[in-house]
């Protein structure tokens, strides 16, 4: 496991996952992409860089309800190399709650 993690194959991985199976949800520089898993309540969000230089992406969904993260804080900065992809974080349906939404907010410098 540990390999795995030190090779970055995890994020290779998502990565694919995101350009093969993800939707673009944005048209811009960086594009946003959601890739959506109905069956478990799941949400993955990430990016693609349109551009030749590195851009910083703020992705917040602190204004969600009812959601799970798969980091403790809603709000996730990643640097996204020129022409590739990145996965901020996965988002699911708490089912805990009685009423859930997830609402993001996109900005990329």
């Amino acid at each position: 496991m540990r390999n795995m993690l030190e090779s970055g194959l995890g994020q290779k991985v998502n990565d694919m996952l995101l350009e093969s199976r993800g939707t673009e949800k944005t048209q811009s520089a960086v594009k946003l992409m959601l890739f959506n898993e109905p069956e478990s309540g799941g949400y993955n969000y990430g990016g693609y860089n349109n551009t030749d230089k590195e851009k910083l992406v703020t992705f917040d969904c602190s204004k969600s309800q009812g959601m799970l993260f798969s980091t403790k804080n809603p709000v996730a900065k990643v640097n996204i190399p020129p022409h590739e992809y990145r996965m901020f974080y996965t988002a699911m349906c708490d089912p805990r709650a009685e009423e859930f939404g997830l609402k993001p907010s996109f900005k990329f410098q």
